[in-house]
């Protein structure tokens, strides 16, 4: 993502942001970043392109439009087209104001077409032909529009995402296919879980009115999301931060986050991982009961490429609890460094005494299960208390008693024990925390990333691109030895390993830009 900025403060720099609004032939400058992550299951791998899930935001209390930004989200089981309209800031002090105008979901997932360049093109084709109808076709050549890959293409290999990724901005780079503007440099590109979480904090606080006065830190918000393939937690930490560091400057304010993407840990992660942890408990079996599933449910999961495990429900929460509570339990003593550690050995500050906003597929499980009150405010004790209820039922009494769906019943099961445990275990909220607001949504726009990295592309315009920018910092900060033989070769070994790991780390959030 290119550094981002505002106008400068002199007046020769005023007049020229006055006049570039007027002009706008500045806008064709920027490449946008779309996405989200998928939440439960799959969609179909069919390479036919399905088009639905559309939604139009209501229109009536939005300006006038004076610009659009389009983002693709190329997620893990279909693309998301967002197209979005903004105003210009009425001052340099201020911010622009972004409305989601139309979001549409189209399957399957790009990454299902691989080299078919003929099948993504027609794919490309019908997503941007759904585009023309909405954006004016006086704006379609300074319109920005770009795709950006987000979980789903995480766990494909470097050549196969390169290879699609060329294949993708050679479609899009054709302007008989593609009318809107495209940057061949940073119109594609794979978005790491560090950035989602940025990105997704920038929103949930520029709807919070954070950003539009100079606001003590305790009044911005954090938040946690939850896709199909990771989960994120991302705020504003009260003390120094030892790793896991994203500089954020906002209006030429500088935010120091702590940012942690935990990949393989989403919905669809975590049942993964209980099922090997189960088939490791049991080698050899082919056929496992799951404590995590209701009586009487049964899922076939491919462990490898030639290794099958059928789980049958057995509908033990305690047991379920357990077991997640091995897999997601921090380390202790010397395994844990820098101190504290979340999950394993992960490296999280203390929680800040803020609300944080729990997304996506964190707001499933809770309100099937009733553990959310009116306010939106989760009770962890009573989702925990609800999901030893429900998972004690069979998959029919889950249908019969609460008009549940049979397909998501032992879902909702396992998510509701996992969000107890990773919140409270893992994270270190109380049970009694009434910090936690389960909802998407905040002052009726969603809290999404691409609403985020959509506002400070479009700040960039205004001039100053140092006023907004995101960037990863490496830390090389160690924690003191007492030993003073060992504290002379302990801490060099730890500097170069947390150098090491940091620039490995921020390397990885840009290799495929």
């Amino acid at each position: 993502m290119i550094p981002l900025g505002r106008a400068r403060s002199n007046l020769a720099g005023l007049l020229l942001y006055y006049w570039l609004l007027v002009v706008v032939t500045e806008r064709d400058r920027f490449a946008l970043a779309a996405g989200a992550q998928s939440a439960y299951k799959d969609a179909s791998s069919q390479n036919q392109p399905e088009e639905s899930s559309i939604q139009v935001n209501d229109a009536k209390n939005v300006p006038a439009p004076t610009h659009y930004g389009i983002l693709l989200d190329a997620g893990s089981s279909s693309t998301k087209s967002k197209i979005y309209r903004w105003t210009p800031p009425m001052s340099p002090k201020t911010l622009p104001v972004v409305q989601l105008l139309k979001t549409s979901r189209f399957k399957p997932a790009l990454a299902t077409f691989g080299n078919d360049e003929q099948g993504l093109t027609d794919y490309l084709s019908k997503i941007l032909s759904a585009a023309k109808q909405i954006v004016p076709e006086t704006e379609h050549s300074m319109t920005p529009i770009s795709i950006m890959a987000t979980a789903g293409f995480r766990f494909m290999s470097g050549p196969s995402v390169q290879s699609l990724l060329h294949l993708t901005r050679s479609v899009m780079s054709n302007s008989s296919i593609n009318p809107f503007h495209f940057s061949e440099t940073v119109g594609v590109a794979v978005l790491s879980g560090e950035e989602e979480g940025v990105y997704s904090w920038i929103a949930a606080n520029y709807l919070n009115g954070f950003f539009d006065y100079k606001k003590k830190a305790s009044e911005s918000v954090g938040v946690l999301e939850m896709g199909g393939g990771s989960t994120q937690i991302t705020f504003l930490p009260n003390g120094p931060l030892y790793a896991e560091e994203f500089h954020v400057t906002v209006a030429g304010r500088q935010y120091d986050l702590y940012v942690q993407s935990y990949l393989q840990f989403g919905v669809d992660g975590i049942r993964t991982k209980v099922a090997h942890y189960l088939a490791e408990m049991s080698p050899g079996l082919g056929a496992v009961g799951n404590p995590c599933m209701l009586r009487d449910d049964t899922s076939v999961l491919n462990l490898t490429e030639h290794t099958r495990l059928t789980m049958e429900g057995t509908g033990n929460p305690a047991k379920c609890e357990e077991m997640l509570t091995q897999i997601l339990k921090p380390y202790r003593g010397n395994r844990c460094h820098p101190k504290p550690c979340a999950i394993g050995s992960v490296y999280q500050p203390e929680l800040p005494n803020i609300t944080f906003y729990a997304t996506q597929a964190f707001t499933y499980a809770p309100n099937n299960l009733r553990a959310v009150g009116s306010n939106k405010v989760l009770d962890i004790d009573r989702l925990r208390q609800a999901a030893f209820h429900h998972c004690n039922r069979s998959l029919d009494e889950a249908e019969t008693e609460s008009n549940m769906n049979r397909q998501f019943a032992s879902d909702d099961c396992m998510t509701a024990l996992y969000m107890s445990v990773l919140l409270t275990t893992s994270y270190g909220f109380k049970r009694d925390t009434s910090h936690i607001k389960v909802t998407s949504k905040l002052e009726g726009q969603y809290i999404d990333w691409a609403l985020g990295a959509m506002l400070m592309d479009i700040s960039s315009m205004s001039g100053d691109k140092t006023q907004y920018s995101v960037t990863c910092k490496p830390k090389t900060s160690v924690a003191p030895v007492k030993d003073k033989n060992l504290a002379i070769v302990s801490t060099s070994l730890g500097l170069k390993l947390l150098i090491l790991c940091s620039l490995l780390s921020c390397f990885y959030i840009n290799r495929f830009r």
